[in-house]
């Protein structure tokens, strides 16, 4: 709107904005909606008149005060002999207007009295969240977390173990604690030790606001290697943000004049090369992503030492991924900015074609054959509703409410169909056998965690009936559905866990302790009732032996495996407990060509281009051979003169 006089605040927004930011990392979280903020315009209805102030934030009674300011300025600023006014008397509210009265003194000592209205012109709500039909309640936008009167991104506290979290992920799946829809697709994985691999990504939350990972794939779409570092300053503090391809989000502070990056919910590490140049370390798998000032990602360096390298066409897309064996990715865009085509390192190509409104609508394979998406929400156009196979059938729907939060997810024919209804503080979810499941989340420090769950997980996953989550956002107890509790303590400051107690207040007590690598996230030694397992590594974190000790007899037995590497950071030589060696020889691409036992006894192995095994000969001669079609899967083994396929 235009405002009709020359006067525009925003104080009172600022300060009330200010201080709902405050509050949103104060309050737990929830599904639920929150109070939507009303804005308002100020009119005057005497002198000045055409007066307007706004839009501003004006919360309660005191809207006629919080006004004094602005109208002193003007007064004052104004000619016609006006030397003040008395202090705005609040008189009346409803939901709007405001009516507010004041009384003005002229120069030759005569009084007048006018009044002003506030009048709600709109309701807003923070970044992140949409205004409900209604108006008055706010409601998070999918992949985001309530905490107060705002919205958050969480962060997934990776489990100690390789199972995944119940009421974490449904079917193809359905991310139930951020309302979201979620898809990773491999397109193309390469052999070889240091595998390069094209790997797409899909998130609902990529849809709304400016949230888009900007990856040359749509608004909704992101690939494995794209990877963005930005850094921005706001008075005494800047913010480095590390962007990664899956829609994971680590930023680190630092104040003015110094050089140390700090976060307080991991255990990431970011640090200042030379000017403008920083390095990320993901704590989890110790890998180190190098940035550029412009915040491009210019090389991944693993534990081990390996190297991925990335390179930029002339408007800073990405053109080029090479591994530490030369073995590289190049990719295309075409005139619009759309990335158009992936070369694998033998020459194959992956395409991929967009809709009229710049989705990604395709992806055709080295064998010629196509895999399609569709988005058919009109209230949510960039929502993922259905994938559809290389014979052109459908092999899944997904369906979303009228907020956009992914609802149901199934395959062709109803199969595998999951259903998650949003609660409070919540979810629950209807598997494919009509059994329903509700679990409840927390989210300390940034963390997100499931807290409870009401069922047994049925499908193998880490199940718990309740979870304790402390204020770092770890979990320090868990009880399963058989009652029994297990506790487990923390380096904090590393986010490793350091001893887990099972059984917890039972007569079947047991505690495993874990002593952790000074540099590396890896375990030294674990030690558990009746046995001991220590381990050893290099200087690049590649293991070189591995002590298990029986401490249950007397004596204690003792065994131990060890490991040699060559200059390409491949084992070279493995030696079990008996003293049997086994030695093993490489290519240049890094493709094992020969293994040879204690006994002497060798085995060949060649490959193709694409680092597919093409044949094997035994230690007695006989030779089996593979034949792989264009999208590296098996067609045929020819063992001597039989043939399987």
């Amino acid at each position: 709107w235009v405002a009709l006089g020359s006067f525009v605040r925003w104080r009172a927004a600022r300060r009330l904005a200010a201080l709902l930011l405050a509050q949103f990392f104060l309050l737990a979280s929830s599904h639920g909606s929150f109070q939507s903020t009303s804005q308002y315009a100020t009119y005057s209805l005497g002198y000045p008149k055409y007066m307007v102030w706004g839009p501003a934030v004006i919360p309660d009674a005191n809207a006629c005060v919080v006004t004094a300011a602005d109208w002193t300025a003007y007064a004052q600023a104004t000619p016609g002999g006006v030397e003040s006014y008395s202090l705005a008397e609040f008189i009346s509210s409803q939901y709007g207007p405001y009516v507010c009265n004041f009384t003005v003194w002229s120069s030759n000592g005569s009084t007048e009295q006018f009044f002003y209205y506030i009048v709600r012109l709109a309701s807003i709500c923070p970044s992140n969240s949409t205004i409900s039909p209604g108006g008055t309640t706010c409601d998070c936008n999918a992949g985001y977390i309530q905490q107060g009167n705002g919205c958050v991104l969480p962060m997934l506290e990776a489990p100690p173990s390789c199972r995944i979290t119940d009421g974490i992920q449904k079917g193809q799946p359905i991310l139930p604690a951020t309302a979201e829809k979620y898809r990773s697709e491999l397109d193309w994985s390469d052999g070889g030790p240091a595998p390069l691999s094209f790997v797409r990504y899909y998130r609902t939350r990529w849809s709304a606001g400016d949230s888009s990972p900007q990856a040359g794939m749509g608004q909704v779409w992101s690939h494995i290697h794209h990877y963005r570092l930005t850094v921005t300053s706001a008075g005494d503090l800047s913010t480095a943000t590390v962007f990664g391809p899956e829609g994971d989000v680590r930023s680190f502070t630092r104040a003015v004049g110094s050089s140390v990056w700090g976060i307080s919910n991991s255990a990431d590490t970011l640090v200042e090369l030379s000017p403008n140049w920083l390095a990320y370390k993901r704590a989890n798998d110790d890998v180190t992503f190098n940035f550029d000032g412009s915040g491009k990602l210019q090389n991944r360096v693993e534990r081990n030492g390996r190297s991925t390298a990335y390179t930029y066409d002339s408007s800073g897309r990405l053109a080029g991924v090479t591994n530490s064996f030369g073995r590289s990715l190049t990719i295309a865009y075409n005139a619009t900015g759309q990335l158009t085509s992936v070369t694998t390192p033998d020459a194959r190509s992956l395409g991929y074609a967009y809709d009229s409104v710049g989705r990604l609508a395709s992806v055709q394979y080295p064998d010629g054959k196509s895999r399609s998406f569709v988005y058919e929400n009109a209230s949510f156009p960039q929502a993922l509703t259905g994938i559809f196979d290389e014979n052109g059938a459908r092999w899944g729907t997904f369906g979303y409410d009228r907020w956009g939060r992914a609802i149901t997810t199934e395959l062709s024919g109803g199969l595998q169909r999951y259903q998650v209804g949003y609660l409070t503080s919540g979810a629950t979810v209807t598997d494919p056998l009509g059994t329903s499941r509700t679990y409840s989340y927390g989210l300390n420090a940034g963390k997100l965690a499931v807290t409870s769950g009401s069922r047994p997980s049925g499908e193998g996953e880490d199940d718990a009936k309740t979870r304790v989550q402390d204020s770092n956002g770890l979990v320090t107890s868990r009880t399963d559905f058989k009652d029994i509790r297990t506790d487990t303590s923390w380096d904090s400051a590393r986010r490793l866990p350091t001893s887990a107690t099972r059984a917890v207040g039972t007569a079947d007590a047991q505690t495993t302790t874990t002593q952790w690598h000074a540099n590396f996230s890896l375990p030294v030694l674990i030690a558990e009732s009746g046995r001991t397992t220590g381990f050893s590594y290099d200087a690049q974190g590649n293991l070189l032996s591995r002590t298990i000790t029986d401490t249950a007899g007397s004596p204690n037995t003792v065994r131990t495996w060890q490991w040699t590497y060559n200059t390409q950071g491949l084992v070279a030589t493995e030696t079990a407990p008996n003293g049997a060696a086994t030695s093993y020889e490489y290519d240049t691409q890094g493709n094992l060509t020969k293994s040879t036992n204690a006994l002497g006894h060798a085995t060949l192995y060649a490959y193709d281009s694409a680092n597919r095994l093409v044949s094997q000969t035994s230690p007695n001669g006989l030779n089996s051979t593979y034949t792989w079609d264009a999208r590296d899967r098996l067609l045929t083994r020819t063992i001597g003169a039989g043939t399987s396929g």
